[in-house]
């Protein structure tokens, strides 16, 4: 009877070391699937975020891209209107100096026709010329080529100096009225000059005004496009890394729920057996107490050497499991 009770104190006692492996076990499942359900919520979040932070990326160089293609051809339409500007001012200017050199042709041949007749004061050689050479500009009106007509072919049709002191002062005072009329041109002609460069001068100012807006706008458009291509590569760069962190985020994630899932069959496969285990070794308890209770009993004291065999036999079946149990435990 001692022995029985020894055995039934190992079997209890290792049934308590069973129940604290369990135990420890099982907190261990417990805190480990929730560490990874933690990791993989976590996970979710950042491969969302990751996701959205690449479709954010790959949005803003569209957009940008989009506005940079638009500032180019803004660009393109600003140095188009810097040429044609360009070439309507270079025709401007071409016409401009034709017309002062028309002019200071003009101006020149009026000064030194007027000049001769003042001084020649009647005399002919010279005048004749240089009269000549005012009819003959076409900028002088109609009404002065007659009277510069009629006054050369008097001239070429008398000599002061061998008529009549009358008529040398009668062609002297014709003289004098058309040196009169060829100042007045002088002065028309100086003053017409004087506004087309006037004019030259707006018209140059206006260019060089609207050319440097243009050279402004293409400055800053230029500026803006370079910022807008170092921003769009900056966005590269991010989308990029966010999808390499969504690759390495994404395999954790695969990782994680791959071991919770290999840990949840591991560990409900070892709680039943646990459970199995626990069963089994109450049944066992439960005919090791039946059998107790049989050879106790007074009806069966004096058959004591009969029933002795099997209760070994027992004893032994039931050491047997119980090793086989701690080791499934372990």
């Amino acid at each position: 009877m001692r022995r029985g009770v020894e055995g039934g104190d190992a079997d209890g006692q290792g049934a308590e070391d069973e129940a604290t492996r369990f135990a420890t076990f099982s907190q261990f499942c417990k805190d480990t699937m929730d560490e990874k359900q933690a990791a993989i919520k976590k996970g979710t979040a950042l491969i969302e975020q990751l996701s959205a932070d690449i479709l954010k990326a790959q949005a803003d160089q569209t957009q940008l891209a989009d506005e940079i293609a638009a500032l180019g051809t803004e660009m393109d339409a600003w140095e188009k209107d810097q040429a044609n500007l360009t070439a309507e001012r270079e025709a401007e200017k071409a016409d401009f100096d034709a017309l002062q050199a028309d002019y200071d042709e003009s101006i020149d041949a009026l000064g030194r026709a007027i000049a001769v007749l003042k001084k020649e004061q009647g005399k002919t050689p010279q005048s004749l010329l240089e009269l000549n050479k005012v009819y003959n500009i076409d900028r002088v009106p109609l009404s002065a080529k007659r009277t510069l007509l009629a006054f050369l072919n008097a001239k070429t049709t008398q000599d002061p100096l061998a008529v009549s002191a009358p008529q040398a002062a009668a062609y002297e005072s014709q003289s004098g009225g058309v040196v009169e009329m060829l100042e007045k041109l002088l002065d028309k002609f100086r003053a017409e000059l004087d506004g087309y460069q006037k004019e030259e001068m707006n018209s140059k100012f206006n260019y060089q005004t609207l050319y440097q807006e243009l050279v402004g706008n293409i400055d800053e458009a230029t500026a803006s496009s370079e910022l807008k291509t170092k921003v769009k590569a900056e966005r590269a760069q991010d989308e990029a890394k966010a999808k390499g962190d969504l690759a390495v985020e994404e395999k954790d994630k695969a990782a994680d729920e791959k071991y919770l899932e290999d840990l949840i069959t591991e560990c409900d496969a070892k709680s039943k057996d646990y459970e199995n285990r626990q069963m089994l070794r109450a049944q066992e308890l439960g005919a090791i107490g039946k059998a107790i209770e049989i050879i106790q009993s007074p009806d069966v004291m004096g058959a004591g050497e009969k029933h002795l065999p099997q209760f070994i036999q027992l004893k032994a079946t039931k050491s047997s499991s119980m090793s086989l149990l701690l080791a499934n435990v372990d």
